[in-house]
């Protein structure tokens, strides 16, 4: 999350400095601050289309689970073991996107580490 934050971020600088730039140089013709813009939109929607793609996989995985399908999950603390996330065993908290075990809370899996099984 903090990543796309940051990569937002540095775009926008990017994009400024650019702009400020041009402002200021009388050389830059009209093509260069065109292909830019065409470039800086480019980015944009790829972007867009990148978040779009993610909601839609982390609303299949919470609809899956709610269903009662088994998730699985990455586990990072053990040499990156899959483990089956069920109704049965965990909890979704649909505030921090996190599937926390039902008998050691201290268990927790964020959805980004998720895949549904197929």
């Amino acid at each position: 999350m903090f990543i796309r934050i940051g990569i937002f971020l540095v775009a926008i600088l990017l994009t400024y400095l650019l702009i400020r730039r041009f402002i200021h140089n009388k050389d830059i013709s009209y093509k260069n601050i065109l292909s830019t813009l065409i470039i800086l939109i480019y980015l944009i929607l790829l972007h867009n289309f990148h978040m779009q793609n993610e909601a839609q996989r982390v609303q299949k995985l919470i609809i899956a689970f709610k269903k009662g399908d088994t998730i699985l999950c990455k586990n990072i603390d053990s040499d990156n073991k899959d483990v089956n996330v069920t109704q049965k065993d965990y909890n979704f908290e649909s505030g921090t996107l996190v599937f926390i075990n039902k008998k050691i809370p201290e268990i927790r899996f964020g959805i980004d580490d998720c895949r549904i099984i197929e």
